[in-house]
């Protein structure tokens, strides 16, 4: 497996890319500015809930989006996105309002739930897990070649 120019270039830009969502993870889409501490420590204000779930799905969209432009590039397969967005589309259908609700309305009660769920929607470790998947089937495919 020769790695393109091409390939280097893309899964760079897409570190890039995680690394300013992460860096800006505090900004506010609904205002369009920064706000830094706006939900700190678990708090969301009252009536400010929206403004909470909809920069929560736009940090996650994000998220995955980058991740299927890493996949991408490491592999140059379409076959492995489409993977990769049903793998997005049950974190957007299923994980991610699930953490919505346990955020919004069963804070402190749920606090070891939301962690958890936190980390996994909310940074791309879900993608980044079928990266190695998709290293060991690819050699795997190769060795039955041989």
């Amino acid at each position: 497996m020769k790695i393109q120019p091409r390939q280097i270039l893309i899964v760079f830009l897409a570190m890039l890319a995680w690394a300013a969502v992460y860096v800006n993870q505090e900004f506010d889409f609904t205002r369009l500015r920064y706000n830094p501490g706006q939900y700190g420590q678990g708090y969301i204000p009252e009536g400010e809930e929206w403004r909470f779930a909809v920069n929560k799905s736009i940090r996650f969209f994000l998220n995955d989006f980058i991740s299927l432009v890493f996949i991408y590039g490491l592999f140059q397969s379409v076959k492995y996105v489409k993977v990769a967005l049903w793998v997005m589309g049950f974190g957007m259908f299923i994980l991610l309002p699930t953490y919505l609700i346990f955020a919004i309305l069963y804070k402190e009660e749920a606090f070891n739930v939301l962690t958890f769920l936190h980390r996994i929607t909310m940074n791309p470790w879900l993608m980044l897990l079928l990266v190695p998947a998709f290293f060991y089937q690819k050699m795997e495919k190769k060795a039955e070649a041989n």
